[in-house]
């Protein structure tokens, strides 16, 4: 089975840059548990360079779409008719999730 996992960050908020590290650091914390590859959509544009820096450690794609209508749930939509068009799950994570113990996925 091919995963992708989702996660939201929006270029121009304010609480970015401190959703997206804990959303890191508890990635790495807490193990998924299972195989899957991690799509970064950037609603509202590409990241700033110490944004996109920060998701390195994923080895995610980043994927910059305008963030025109719809906030996330359009964002996801886009991707299950985009990039992940070939999975056979997503798991679709806005910006201020985090994990909490091990084998979440």
């Amino acid at each position: 089975m091919r995963i992708c996992l989702c996660y939201t960050c929006v270029t121009t908020g304010k609480r970015t840059a401190d959703h997206a590290a804990k959303f890191l650091a508890t990635y790495h914390q807490f193990q998924p548990g299972i195989e899957h590859d991690t799509l970064i959509i950037c609603n509202g544009g590409p990241l700033k360079t110490e944004q996109a820096v920060m998701f390195s450690s994923l080895n995610a794609q980043l994927w910059p779409r305008q963030n025109d209508e719809g906030w996330d749930i359009s964002g996801y939509i886009d991707a299950a008719r985009g990039p992940c068009e070939h999975y056979d799950m997503m798991l679709c994570l806005g910006e201020s999730n985090y994990f909490h113990r091990e084998g979440w996925l």
